[in-house]
């Protein structure tokens, strides 16, 4: 089966859905030949690339690379002129509209394309693609597209995303929640719908835990980006908060905060000027694995729960946290996503709001006679597991090839 696999996010990149593709390049791999689609990887900014992942591609036929990046003086100037502009559907429009260049580059012609996003331009050319080739296309969509909170919504994302759904054969979604929200939203296409969820590599898989042993100093690491209600704020209040009642257990505290951090996250983090705190800035997957495995506590936070969407995210850091057999203090929203994985099964899961508990919660690790190993009470789900969503799918790409005849 010759497989056309299209991305904007890709190793040698880094971030979440760039991982998430590495994986599942691993596993197409093994019973296709694929091409992938990528933009040219970049070192600016938010943009970073990680050479150590570079190994995700040596079992590909071939890897197309397009050139994205306008200049920044026209980034500049378009966005002045039309702040739209460089959101139809996102910044890396160029990915989709290069699509005759990226045909030329083909060398086999595809059997099924299969397209992730986001980026959604990612979608736009499988598209463009499927119309060329007249082939099968399985879109998935790590995040909702036109309904993103996280997202500025325009005209143009509206009708793209109607487009992507009336257009795409299949179309998966990474949570349960997010396949139902869709439904709700274009009912008359939801038999195209089924979950693919975030994967974890088997290989990653721990042993069963041990239990925790007491130690002098509790660490505490958050892998990941902070943005906007995406933020440090209930973390900071629960410690002001120890901080005025039990200023040494600050002493046996120890937080981690690897990734890339909006100004207004950091300057807040700044303010509080807590020096159980350490930075490190934006570390490569061996870093970031190493760093987990040598915490006590994993912390994963989601935005604040505003409206129905906001509760359909689950953070691929869930899964790379469980599979280490590590705790997990969650910050997010009773029914979310990450709420419904994590309580009374691989941690604790406390709201925003409920500073007082995620204080008392830290003293009581710290200071009382507690396992934290305790915390875990289930084997991380074999669902997640990226050799048992490569049977999905094998399933459903065969599926699509043999109906198209």
């Amino acid at each position: 089966m010759n497989i056309l696999f299209i991305s904007v996010s890709a190793p040698p990149k880094t971030g979440a859905e760039s991982l998430q593709v590495a994986r599942f390049l691993s596993e197409v791999t093994k019973f296709g030949n694929v091409t992938l689609v990528t933009s040219k990887p970049l070192n600016e900014g938010w943009k970073k690339t990680d050479a150590s992942l570079t190994h995700y591609l040596k079992d590909l036929n071939k890897v197309i690379h397009v050139h994205t990046n306008l200049n920044k003086y026209v980034r500049f100037l378009a966005g002045k002129v039309d702040r739209d502009f460089l959101n139809r559907p996102d910044a890396d429009f160029l990915f989709y509209k290069k699509w005759k260049s990226v045909i030329k580059q083909i060398d086999v012609k595809p059997d099924i394309i299969y397209a992730r996003a986001s980026p959604f331009s990612s979608l736009l050319l499988g598209l463009k693609l499927k119309e060329y080739f007249q082939v099968p296309m399985f879109s998935h969509f790590s995040d909702p597209f036109y309904f993103n909170p996280y997202s500025s919504k325009n005209e143009f994302r509206r009708k793209a995303e109607l487009e992507i759904i009336k257009k795409s054969d299949l179309i998966s979604f990474t949570t349960y929640l997010t396949k139902e929200f869709y439904s709700k939203k274009y009912s008359e296409y939801e038999n195209k719908f089924l979950v693919i969820p975030n994967v974890y590599e088997d290989e990653c898989l721990q042993s069963e835990n041990e239990k925790s042993l007491k130690k002098d100093k509790i660490t505490i690491s958050y892998t990941g980006n902070l943005y906007g209600e995406r933020n440090f704020s209930s973390i900071l209040r629960a410690l002001k908060l120890i901080h005025q009642n039990k200023p040494d257990v600050l002493k046996q505290i120890k937080i981690n905060i690897a990734g890339n951090i909006q100004s207004e996250v950091k300057k807040e983090i700044e303010l509080y000027d807590f020096d159980c705190i350490n930075y490190l800035g934006v570390i490569t997957q061996k870093e970031c694995e190493d760093l987990n495995c040598n915490s006590d506590l994993l912390l994963v936070i989601d935005k604040k729960f505003e409206s129905e969407i906001d509760k359909v995210f689950l953070p691929s850091k869930v899964l790379d946290y469980i599979v280490l057999r590590k705790p997990v203090l969650a910050i997010t929203s009773k029914d979310s996503e990450t709420f419904n994985l994590i309580q009374d099964k691989y941690g604790v899961a406390l709201d925003h709001d409920q500073i007082t508990k995620i204080a008392e919660f830290l003293i009581e690790i710290v200071t009382g006679d507690y396992d934290l190993s305790s915390l875990i009470k289930k084997k991380p789900p074999e669902f997640y597991s990226a050799s048992y969503q490569r049977g999905i799918l094998l399933q459903n790409f065969q599926q699509l090839v043999d109906e198209k005849g």
